[in-house]
């Protein structure tokens, strides 16, 4: 089993927009007690241009097959498959593509854990 993953500190920090943060922050607070999950889109000068929020799946998949998915939307997340197609076809046609996933941890600190 793999250990919790740390921040590299050599590496530059990648400074995210705060519109684009407070966006991300207010998706988890109105999805809690369930994990959020969506996607940034962006092009190479600006590549943290867009959220698209999609929609977590993980409820519905741990109610249809708890055997194979043994975790609820409280635990993790299940990304819309249809809801990911979309943003990046939408993304494409602006010129851009998909430069970022991002999930919440309901009730834990922001890092990544085995499964991230």
């Amino acid at each position: 089993m793999r250990g919790r993953i740390e921040v590299d500190p050599d590496l530059e920090p990648v400074p995210v927009p705060a519109s684009i943060l407070n966006e991300v922050f207010a998706h988890a607070r109105e999805a809690a007690p369930e994990e959020c999950c969506g996607l940034i889109t962006g092009a190479d000068a600006a590549p943290f241009a867009r959220v698209v929020r999609c929609r977590n799946e993980m409820t519905r998949q741990h109610q249809l097959d708890p055997a194979t998915y043994p975790r609820d939307g409280t635990q993790g997340f299940y990304m819309n498959e249809q809801d990911y197609m979309h943003a990046d076809e939408e993304a494409a046609g602006r010129g851009e593509r998909v430069t970022c996933v991002y999930h919440s941890h309901v009730d834990a600190a922001a890092y990544f854990s085995e499964m991230d």
